[in-house]
């Protein structure tokens, strides 16, 4: 059974988008999440995480919990943990994408709002946000075998 977990937190580090600390996380992520048939995307915009991963319960699971204990960020609002029917991010076993203005003035309101009556609009929101900035800067790396779910 397929499970997502997706939220918003945010960074306790001092590095940009740019880091090569993020470009190496993001690199080591890829090749792990390929090999866990984890897909996903993740956006850290000097203030803000918000990543969305998707794949097989007991990894995603796992991970989760590293990403919870994770000190590098605080705060951390889950927008959705469950099972799913299909992939959103099949291909990408991490697009990343960057600093992002639009989106990191809308982090800020969906921390806010997380636990009111707007938060599956704030979901919705925010992962199409995610999808189409990391369709926008054109991200390819490794991919995942989706024929397997």
């Amino acid at each position: 059974m397929l499970h997502t977990f997706f939220y918003l937190s945010e960074s306790r580090i001092d590095l940009s988008a740019e880091s090569p600390e993020i470009i190496e996380l993001v690199e080591q992520s890829r090749v792990r999440n390929a090999k866990r048939r984890i897909s996903g995307a993740l956006i850290f915009t000097d203030r803000y995480f918000v990543q969305a991963i998707e794949g097989p319960a007991d990894e995603i699971d796992a991970l989760k919990n590293k990403i919870i204990a994770d000190p590098r960020h605080s705060q951390i609002v889950i927008l959705a943990d469950g099972p799913t029917d299909k992939r959103q991010f099949g291909l990408w076993s991490l697009a990343y994408s960057g600093t992002d203005t639009l989106i990191d003035d809308k982090l800020a309101p969906a921390l806010a709002i997380a636990g009111n009556p707007e938060r599956d609009r704030a979901i919705r929101s925010l992962k199409l946000l995610l999808t189409a900035s990391v369709e926008q800067n054109g991200w390819v790396g490794p991919t995942i075998d989706t024929a397997l779910d």
